[in-house]
């Protein structure tokens, strides 16, 4: 007899190859002959009926498939909450978050909010300064690196919304924790230190954005050359707006030849625009 984990078994080597789509294919075929399996009661039925269900909602959501990932990450915290999973475990809260991020991508405002704010709130009580230290695999380790995602998703989102403090702040703690985590010149806290500029230009608070800036540009020089375009796109409006034009130029400049060298159009179309503001202006 098939039984689901043989289905599990063949979604997991998909998911090696990089197959999602076929992973997804065998959750569905696993979870539909779940019903029709004896197992020894209720409560085990429902626990593998959990694993399928939110392995399908974290594939789907992988995939950018949101209705169907926000179908099966709902029903994951449904099934979660009656076989009595506590709604401040990781693994509850990492549901959460994924819900929140489909949220904000429906436009849901409040619900966004109240769920970033849950998982940021929970998440809180339990960590504690030695978990920043943590061995990496470690629930410790886990939880702190969940807590930084939870705080990246929501500085995103609150500025977004046009929350700036409370996109700097989240954006902060997310780069103390990364810096801590991964390192001072990870690719993530590159990343992070750009975010964090960005939110410091909106506040007008120049020099700081120009520090972050720059300083997310020295460590993707080492670690992840294809954000550089991005990067200096960002740190030539931020000195366009400090009122620094030649260096706006020269930063701008650099990125629209970054963009090109990486085939980024996106950047590209954005540099060529600022450029020629700058030529109409002066």
């Amino acid at each position: 007899m098939i039984m689901p984990s043989d289905f599990c078994n063949s979604c997991k080597n998909a998911v090696k190859e990089g197959n999602y789509e076929a992973a997804v294919a065998h959750y569905r075929e696993s979870r539909s002959i779940v019903n029709d399996v004896a197992m020894s009661s209720t409560e085990v039925q429902k626990k593998v009926l959990l694993n399928i269900v939110e392995q399908l909602g974290h594939l789907a959501y992988a995939l950018n498939n949101w209705s169907e990932a926000e179908m099966f990450l709902k029903e994951t915290e449904k099934i979660m909450l009656d076989i009595g999973v506590e709604k401040n475990s990781d693994a509850y809260i990492e549901v959460m978050l994924r819900l929140a991020k489909i949220d904000v991508i429906n436009n849901r405002g409040k619900e966004a909010m109240d769920r970033f704010k849950f998982c940021i709130e929970n998440l809180e009580r339990k960590i504690s300064v030695q978990d920043v230290y943590s061995e990496p695999d470690s629930p410790a380790y886990e939880r702190i690196t969940l807590y930084g995602m939870v705080l990246t998703e929501y500085g995103t989102y609150a500025k977004g919304a046009g929350l700036l403090d409370e996109s700097e702040r989240a954006f902060s703690k997310a780069l103390n924790i990364c810096r801590n985590v991964l390192g001072p010149t990870h690719e993530q806290t590159s990343v992070l230190a750009n975010d964090l500029a960005t939110v410091y230009d909106e506040k007008g608070r120049y020099n700081k954005a120009i520090r972050l800036a720059e300083k997310a540009i020295r460590i993707a020089t080492e670690t992840a050359p294809e954000n550089l375009a991005t990067y200096k796109y960002n740190l030539g409006h931020i000195l366009m707006h400090q009122g620094d034009l030649v260096r706006a130029r020269n930063a701008l400049r650099e990125s629209l030849k970054l963009a090109e060298e990486h085939q980024d159009d996106e950047t590209q179309k954005l540099a060529e625009s600022s450029i020629m503001k700058l030529d109409i202006s002066q």
